[in-house]
């Protein structure tokens, strides 16, 4: 999990709502979800439910997916380079085993 990309994600799905209105609807203190935007804690499991139940998005796309599906994608079609685009994909499969 990249805990930079996650509090970036974190603060963007937050929008203009308040971190007293996000933290009590999600059950956590404004302190809480204050590191997690920050980077400083990464939350439970159950938190991560919450969170995500919450912002109507999936626990996998607030946490844990990257972009480097989108960036093989870009690159190989852009440069036509199978090499390139080969070892963006393996990266990707690197980090999703990680992950399991």
């Amino acid at each position: 999990m990249n805990t930079n990309r996650t509090a970036e994600k974190l603060k963007e799905l937050r929008g203009a709502r308040s971190l007293r209105e996000v933290s009590s609807a999600v059950g956590i203190s404004i302190s809480a979800l204050g590191m997690y935007e920050t980077g400083k804690r990464i939350p439970r499991d159950n938190i991560k439910l919450r969170i995500a139940n919450f912002y109507g998005r999936s626990i996998e796309d607030i946490f844990f997916r990257e972009k480097y599906h989108n960036l093989c994608i870009l690159t190989h079609n852009k440069f036509t380079n199978r090499k390139i685009a080969s070892k963006l994909y393996v990266r990707k499969e690197i980090t999703r085993w990680k992950m399991e």
